[in-house]
Order: C-alpha cells, then structure tokens, then sequence
C-alpha cells in the first residue's frame, strides 16, 4: 500500500496600493479601477476625481468641465491636466482642461500635489493623470444606462404652477470592450458614450414688461437647452518583443449644446447662443527596456479643440438691448455668439531611468507648442436704465435716451504659437532601508510668440523670454515605524505662463484691425439708436484704442515650496 498524499490549501490575499506608500515624497494618491468603476462620481465626469486627494478642496463640475475653484495646499486651480502622461491643458488659461474625458475609457487616476520630484513640474501645485484602458488576454466589457427624467424628480417648492421645472433631463449610455487580437502579443480595447443633458431654465421678464417694449409672448417660452455629448475611444496595444512595448490611442469629444448661453432668467429666447465644440486627440507611448536596470518612456500626442459660440437660428439682428432689470433681447452680447477658441498642442517627452545599486537615476525632456488660434465676437449694445427711455429712443422721440452704447468692431482675434521646454535630472537614493532621500534638477523654458514687428507699440513688437528658471528640489521619506512614514520637501516649482497673456497683448496693440470701446450719449461720436458703427479693418478709429501690453522685464511666476507631513497607517 501507499501513503496517502497530503492537502494542502493556499489562499492569495491581493491588496490595492501600499497605504503609506514608503517610497513616495509628494502628497497624492492612485485612485484604482474599482474605485473609478465604483465610486459616485459627479456627471460621470472623471476630472472631479482631482478632489480625491489630500490637501486639495472645491467643488465638482456638474457638467464636464474641471471642478470648480480647485485649491492645492493654499494654491487655486494651479493643476497640470494629463492623460498617459500627456498634454491635456489648456495653454491660454492654465488650470483648464483642454478636451473633456469619458469615464468609460479610464482605469486609474494619478495625482500628486505641490512639493513633488523634479520629473514633474509645468506647475507650482496639482498633477492629474488619468491612465486609459486597454485590452487583455480575456475579453472583457461593460455596459451602462444613467437615466434621470424630469417627472421621476420632485418640484421645486419656490416655483409657481405657471413655472416649468427646472429638474436636470439626463439620459445617458456608455459601453466599452477590450480584449485579445492576437494573445500575448496584440490587444484592443474602445469605448463609446452618449450623454444627452436637459438643463431648462424658466424666462422672468414678465408679460407685462414684454408688451410694453413690443417683445412677443414667444420669447418668454422655456428653451430647449438640451444638451448632446459624445465621446469615443480607441486603443491597440502591441508587445513586440520581450523588450519592446507600444501602444496608440484616439480620442474623440463632441458637444452639441443649443440655448448654451444667456438662457433664462431675463434673456429673451432670441438673445441666446449656441455651442458648438470638438476634439481630436492622438497619443502614442513606447515603452523600451534595454536590462533589468535601464528603461526608456517615449510619448507623444498631438491633442486639437475647437470650441466656438454662434447665434441661434431665432435671435433677433442687433443691436443687443440691455433695459437694466427688466429684459435682455434682440441679439446676443460679446461672450457667446460669434467667438471662437481653437487649439492645438504637439507634444514628446522622453524619460531615461536606471538603477546602480542604491541610487535611481532618472533624467528626461519633455516639449509641447501650443497652437493658438482665438477670436472674439463683434457686436453692438444698448443699454436703457428703464422701459420709459427704451421706448423715447424706440420711437424716435430721443435717441439718445440710453445710458451706454458698447461695441466691438472689426477682427478682435489672433493665431500664434509658443514652445514650452524642459529637461530634469534626478536621483533616488535608498540610504538605508527606512530611509529614502529624492534629490535633483530641474530646467524649464517658456519660449513666447515672436510678436508682430509692426505693431504700433513697442511693447507688442516682441516678447521677452525669461531663461533662468532653474529648479532645484530636495525630499525625503522616512519610515520611522512599519506603519508611520515622514515625509519632508523643499524646492522651487515655476509656473506655466498663460499664453492668454501674449494673445491680450496682441489683440489689444493699438492697431486698426479691430476696435473696442463704450460709449454715453454725451461722448464724442455717440450714436444715434438704433444705429451702430460702420467699420473695416484698417479704417479710422472712432476713438483712441486701447492696447494691452506685457512688461519687457516678465518674469516667469514660481512658489518656494516646503512641506513636512505625517502618515500613519491606522
């Protein structure tokens, strides 16, 4: 006979990230794919996980921006948006997101916040990344259907019987699926949603106001303000070699928003805008390992939005009238219709680490040009103080019976292009094995538009283009207990200049392209209502310009900061 042979059970316990994360200098976490799958989440809308995180608060965006007023340790809406490791802000005003995301194509979400290592940086406060999904060697999706119908929701109590409720209409469906092309070697994954938002909000001009100045009872109906969002993405990844391994990516946004801007409230229906907005985004990362000590990151991306306001097809022609607390009707004013923002920003950056025995050293360079293209509605508004000084200037009685006349003539616009450059050299040195010291530097130079040689003030003629921003930066985590770690950082972090700082100056030269100023009834060259400026480019001006100008000594804007923080893992 024989033995019987004995049983034995294992059983592998697999937990998410390391609580206090030892090695870690930088206040942050990683926000997992269960909590992205899992978690409630504001509109769907994977930006408001930025507020995931510690020392940073504000508010969520109920729609699909970033969220509102984000403060970092002190320092508001500094954040440096990122997708792969790639380009995902705006340039013209920093702390913006340039293309919104869907939550269906995202796996985890990176952050870190102010007192970082010298890899990172375009910021003096907040870092989000958010990572994509990709496919597996098992097939694997999801489907999903958000819906929230006005009638399921209760009626405000303040509103009348006559009000229509202002309940959010959502409907939303995403899906997405990712698996194996050829296992082991060649994998896909995509992921499609389709939000449909309805945001009514109810005209006050009553119809007693709206027959005195002749507007009919139609403007005041509630506009259909229903939103269409859609979002695609598309990615194959590729091992091809033991050493070798890639990835590309496509993207696509697409936002259909009628009645998008001055919409209820005391805006007639034909004095709204509606919106209409794009994005294209391509990306692409290598990743090279040449041993077990040395690897190499290669990414690129070249993200483009275009974004821009246009009469509805029922406003009135012009000129915009404004009766103060009474009405808002006849055309629409300068935000909205008729502007334009459009952007595109080519980026590489490149990461070289290797380890030697202790230390880990990591160098890179990262660029990006920032593809700038912005132009600003013409238009032309009067302003009464009263029904009764509307209808003296209505029937001719006295034209002159408005308090302001405002107008913008012209091209009040710009293209242009800046380079952002960097280069960091690093170290991570393992002292001891509680103790972990990050050192380094780092160098980042913001090279501005070239101006315009002609321009009539000096100031616009050129830029000037700050070259010593150097940053150096020191940190330290020490695991003082098997639970309890100390973290403590110094440095210098130098802001992103805004390029919206270059395009004011060009916009606002002193030239004869476009035109902008405000008139009383008592100012030299005043017109007449309803009569508005005839202008072209190039033509006299009505009155001296106003020109905008950037100091010849700018200086690009940094924080010293220093932070000495506790973990324990309770």
């Amino acid at each position: 006979s024989s033995d019987l042979g004995s049983v034995t059970t294992t059983i592998d316990v697999t937990g998410g990230a390391p609580v206090i994360e030892p090695s870690r200098i930088s206040t942050g976490r990683t926000i997992d794919f269960a909590e992205v799958d899992n978690l409630p989440l504001t509109s769907r809308n994977p930006y408001n996980f930025v507020l995931f995180q510690p020392g940073v608060s504000g508010h969520p965006n109920p729609e699909l921006g970033v969220p509102r007023m984000v403060n970092t340790n002190g320092l508001d809406n500094r954040v440096q948006y990122q997708v792969d490791g790639m380009v995902a802000t705006e340039s013209d005003q920093y702390g913006l997101r340039l293309f919104a995301m869907s939550d269906s194509y995202v796996r985890e979400v990176q952050t870190v916040s102010n007192s970082f290592s010298p890899e990172f940086g375009r910021t003096t406060g907040n870092i989000y990344n958010a990572i994509t999904n990709s496919g597996t060697n098992d097939f694997h999706g999801e489907f999903y259907f958000i819906g929230r119908p006005t009638d399921a929701s209760a009626r405000t109590i303040l509103l009348n019987a006559s009000q229509p409720s202002t309940a959010i209409d959502l409907h939303d469906y995403s899906t997405n699926a990712g698996g194996p092309i050829k296992k082991q070697k060649l994998f896909v994954f995509g992921a499609y949603e389709h939000l449909l938002r309805g945001t009514p909000v109810p005209v006050t001009i009553t119809p007693a106001n709206a027959a005195a100045i002749g507007l009919p009872t139609s403007q005041l109906a509630t506009a259909d303000t229903v939103q269409h969002v859609q979002f695609l993405d598309f990615r194959i990844d590729w091992n091809i070699n033991s050493k070798n391994q890639f990835f590309v990516r496509y993207n696509y946004f697409r936002n259909e928003y009628p009645f998008n801007s001055n919409n209820g409230g005391l805006n007639a229906l034909d004095a709204a805008s509606d919106f209409h907005d794009r994005a294209h985004v391509g990306g692409f990362q290598l990743l090279t390992t040449f041993s077990a000590t040395a690897l190499n990151e290669l990414r690129g991306s070249e993200p483009y939005r275009n974004e821009h306001h246009v009469p509805s097809p029922i406003d009135g022609p012009g000129p915009y009238i404004v009766i103060t607390g009474i009405a808002q009707f006849n055309g629409t004013p300068l935000s909205p219709a008729g502007s334009r923002f459009a952007e595109k920003i080519p980026s590489l950056n490149d990461n070289f680490t290797k380890i030697m025995g202790a230390h880990t050293f990591k160098t890179g360079f990262g660029w990006q040009q920032n593809n700038d293209n912005q132009l600003s509605a013409v238009y032309s508004q009067y302003t009464f103080s009263s029904v009764a000084n509307y209808l003296l200037a209505k029937n001719g009685t006295n034209p002159y019976a408005y308090s302001q006349f405002l107008t913008v003539l012209g091209v009040p616009g710009a293209a242009y292009k800046s380079n952002f450059y960097d280069f960091f050299a690093q170290d991570s040195w393992q002292v001891r094995p509680n103790l972990l010291l990050i050192y380094g530097l780092r160098y980042d130079f913001y090279k501005a538009p070239p101006g315009e040689a002609n321009a009539p003030f000096a100031y616009t003629q050129s830029f000037h283009n700050p070259k010593n921003d150097w940053a150096p930066r020191l940190g330290l985590a020490w695991s003082l207990a098997p639970k309890t770690v100390l973290r403590a950082s110094t440095g210098i972090f130098y802001d992103v200049p805004s390029t919206n700082l270059w395009y004011q100056s060009l916009v606002n030269d002193g030239s004869t392209r476009a035109f902008t100023d405000t008139f009383t009834p008592a100012s030299a060259n005043a017109p007449g209502f309803p009569n508005v400026f005839g202008y072209l480019p190039g033509a006299a001006l009505p009155a001296p310009p106003t020109i905008t100008a950037l100091s010849s000594t700018y200086k690009t804007p940094y924080t010293l900061n220093t932070s000495i923080q506790i973990t324990r893992e309770l």
